[in-house]
């Protein structure tokens, strides 16, 4: 076992160099969170605190960088200038020791894009327990992809869909 662990470290950091991005590329927006809402992007997508959520320490304990929401009525409105409705991208940092038994309709949203029509809308919720559940609609009705195991456990994790 301690051969193969040397050999995947080794793997690893010899693809560092290759594995560069312009991690900017086609970035829409951009939510830093660190004591205000604007998006860092750059293209001026700034959201809209509803209820008042608490700035709190982030991951790395820095204050004020992170958002607190009581998993009711606060949230960040983001604007309809947004448009993604194909081939993206989201990703987050998330602590929770919340949990919500419901499935997907019922489950607590964490992530909502509502468009008009249902086939192209996309969420991120907590629910079956504290699963991070994504859901999407196509022509063929909703689409999910559940994490394997609950993580509503208190730890910060990053979720990338």
């Amino acid at each position: 076992m301690k051969t193969l662990i040397a050999v995947l470290l080794l793997l690893t950091s010899s693809f560092t160099g290759i594995l560069k991005a312009d991690i900017d590329s086609g970035l829409v927006a951009s939510y830093n969170f660190s004591g205000n809402y604007i998006d860092a992007s750059g293209h001026g997508h700034n959201g809209t605190p509803i209820s008042n959520p608490a700035f709190v320490n982030d991951r790395f304990n820095n204050s004020s960088s992170a958002l607190s929401l009581n998993g009711d009525s606060q949230y960040v409105s983001l604007p309809s200038t947004i448009k993604l409705y194909t081939d993206l991208t989201i990703s987050f940092w998330f602590k929770t020791t919340a949990s919500d038994p419901d499935p997907f309709y019922f489950g607590m949203f964490l992530i909502d894009r509502d468009i008009c029509n249902w086939y192209r809308d996309w969420d991120i919720t907590l629910g079956s327990g504290g699963k991070i559940i994504f859901t999407t609609g196509t022509n063929n009705g909703d689409h999910q992809l559940a994490t394997a195991k609950d993580l509503n456990d208190g730890y910060w994790h990053h979720i990338a869909v």
